[in-house]
């Protein structure tokens, strides 16, 4: 399941409000700020826009390091 291209047009990164991007495995959305680079889950077609949740730089379909 993924995330419908309208809803990610208007979805933002809740730590620096820039864009994010769907990953190319669509297990996750990679911020595209500079310096920042958060991943974010999708679960069950649901991103978890969670801060506290967020994976560090781009490590959404592996290891956490946050």
């Amino acid at each position: 399941m993924t995330v419908e291209s309208r809803l990610l047009s208007i979805l933002a990164c809740p730590v620096c409000a820039q864009p994010l991007r769907l990953d190319a495995d669509e297990a996750g959305l990679t911020c595209q700020g500079p310096g920042c680079g958060r991943g974010y889950r999708i679960v069950d077609g649901i991103p978890v826009l969670i801060a506290d949740e967020a994976l560090a730089a781009a490590s959404v379909s592996g290891s956490l390091d946050s």
